[in-house]
Parts: C-alpha cells; structure tokens; sequence
C-alpha cells in the first residue's frame, strides 16, 4: 500500500511537470509572437528611413540616375544587414527563454546584442564610403572635384542618419533585452519554486505515509503480543 501511494505521487509529480514544461512552451511562442511584430516594426521603421535618406540624397547629386541607383542597392545592402540584426535579436530572446540555464543566456545577451549592433554600424559605413568612393572614380576630371565637394554634404547626411538609426537600433535593442532577461528570469525562478514546492509536497506525503505504517507495525506487534 505504502509503495502504491508514493507510486501514485510520483505520478502527480511528473504530471506537474508535464504542466510546466507545456506553460514554459506556451510562454515561449507568446514571447516569439511579440518578438516577431517587434522585428517587423523594426524592419519597416528602417524602410522608411532609408527611403527618406535616398530622397536626401539623390537631392544633393550631379547625376542623380546614375548615382541614385548605386546608392539603392548599398540601401538594400543595409535593409538586409538591418534585417540580420533584428533576427539575431530574436534568436538570442528565444534562447533566453528556452534553453534549460535561461539565466546564462540571460548574461550573454546584452554581449550579443552590442556585437551585432557595432558590425551592423561599421558595415553600414563602410558601404557609404565604398560608394562614394566609386562615384569619384566613375565620375569625370571635369566633374570630381564638384563630387568631392558634394560628398562631404552626403557624409554629414550619412553621419546624422546613421546617428538616427544607432538612436533607435539602441531604445529598440534595450527594450527587447529588458523583457527578455526579465521573462528569463521570472521562468527559473517559477520552475524552481513549482519544483522546490513539488518535492516539499511529496516530502510531506512520504513522512505521513511512513508514520502511518510505523503505527500499523506497532498495532501489528501489539497484538501478536497478547
């Protein structure tokens, strides 16, 4: 009978977990979900942006054609890169919540996210200055000194744009790492506390169960006595 009972509270126990581990699942699909919407506002928001900033610059060119259309595909370039940048912050949200130390990720995400947002920064340069340069090189003797002059005006667009983007990349970047740390850490510590009252319960249940067997062997001896 005694097996028959802590028998019957393991099983309760492993039920209680099956029901954690399903509310932990379905805590992770919701934090997806808001994730997600947040990666595509995200992602739109960096549309608009670069398409105010091509407007800014093919109003400053000699040639705006020819030189829009390299600057289009280095915004396409940065589009993507931005892209990127919002799925890794997604990939490191949902490793917060669903790997079983949530509280180690937890610490590597701010890393994470600092890294990927410096490369996306200096990419983003980087591809600036790569076409600009190339509008030098392309451009006639007659002409270069004319898209030198103009290409100091787009570097100081170019440096209050990106200026714009860090601004919002980093509000957007804290945001999302506050509520995942915080959802990271609420699921350890409930799963610790749902565990710890788990054990404590069957504790209780095995102390009582072996009390009451205790007095049975002793009315078992008692009366083999008489």
């Amino acid at each position: 009978m005694a097996i028959a009972y802590v028998r019957a509270q393991a099983q309760d126990i492993a039920d209680c977990q099956r029901q954690l581990y399903a509310s932990q699942q379905f805590q992770a699909q919701q934090q997806q979900l808001y994730t997600e919407s947040r990666v595509q506002q995200a992602r739109d928001e960096a549309e608009q942006r670069s398409l105010v900033f091509a407007e800014t610059i093919r109003s400053t060119q000699i040639d705006p054609m020819a030189i829009g259309q390299h600057v289009n595909i280095q915004l396409q370039s940065a589009i993507a890169a931005d892209n990127d940048l919002a799925e890794a912050q997604t990939r490191a949200g949902f490793e917060a919540q669903t790997v079983p130390h949530a509280h180690k990720a937890g610490v590597r995400m701010p890393e994470t996210f600092q890294r990927v947002q410096d490369q996306f920064h200096a990419s983003m340069e980087q591809r600036i200055q790569d076409v600009l340069k190339a509008h030098r090189e392309q451009g006639s003797v007659e002409i270069r000194l004319a898209i030198a002059a103009q290409d100091q005006e787009i570097l100081k667009a170019v440096k209050e744009q990106i200026k714009a983007v860090k601004k919002d990349n980093t509000t957007q970047m804290e945001q999302a790492k506050s509520t995942a740390e915080k959802t990271a850490k609420s699921i350890v510590r409930r799963h610790y506390a749902e565990e710890n009252a788990a054990h404590e319960k069957l504790e209780a249940r095995l102390f009582t169960n072996n009390g009451r067997v205790q007095e049975n062997d002793c009315g078992y001896g008692s009366i083999a006595w008489r």
